[in-house]
């Protein structure tokens, strides 16, 4: 794996073990440049665009939340504001993921609401052309199309870009609100 590698390679930069906080700081791009936090889960690379992220939390205890979709690890307090947890294993047909000290919960804004995204790992950020994004084929994964916005290139292997907006339903948000509002 490069450090910094060419902007028109898809590079990968490494979280820095002591300061996580610093993977997400905003750096200069050229016009057409993406960047991504690309984290391990289900065996695979996938990533979500910086801009929808809010944190990173390195916490992984989460608060069961009674009466949700199987998917939903929990519930956590984030300064104040209470998310909901997605487990991508479980959202993408699996069994509940076995997260340890490496998995990280990454927050990222969907419309006006912040969820978490459960992580095995996060591995750092991918650059990438926007004209290197391409649309995922069918069989590239056994998740539904409609959770991926495109498939790039990357130093490792393919890296899945996740459409967070559509990684839970209004029908799923409202399910894990009233089962929030009920849960003492």
């Amino acid at each position: 794996m490069k450090e910094g590698s060419d902007m028109r390679d898809v590079g990968l930069k490494r979280l820095h073990e002591n300061q996580p906080e610093d993977i997400l700081d905003n750096f200069m791009l050229a016009p057409g440049e993406r960047q991504a936090l690309a984290f391990c889960t289900l065996g695979e690379t996938y990533a979500i665009e910086l801009t929808s992220i809010r944190e990173i939390i390195h916490s992984t205890k989460v608060t069961p939340l009674r009466g949700a979709p199987s998917f939903i690890s929990g519930i956590l307090s984030v300064r104040g504001e209470i998310i909901p947890v997605i487990d991508l294993e479980v959202k993408f047909g699996g069994p509940p993921g076995e997260y340890d000290q490496r998995s990280a919960i990454v927050a990222v804004e969907v419309d006006s609401r912040t969820i978490g995204v459960r992580s095995k790992a996060v591995r750092g950020i991918i650059t990438f052309h926007e004209d290197e994004l391409r649309a995922a084929p069918v069989i590239s994964t056994r998740i539904r199309t409609e959770f991926i916005s495109g498939v790039v290139n990357g130093n490792e292997g393919l890296v899945i870009m996740l459409n967070v907006d559509r990684l839970l339903s209004d029908e799923e948000m409202a399910s894990v609100e009233s089962a929030g509002e009920s849960s003492p």
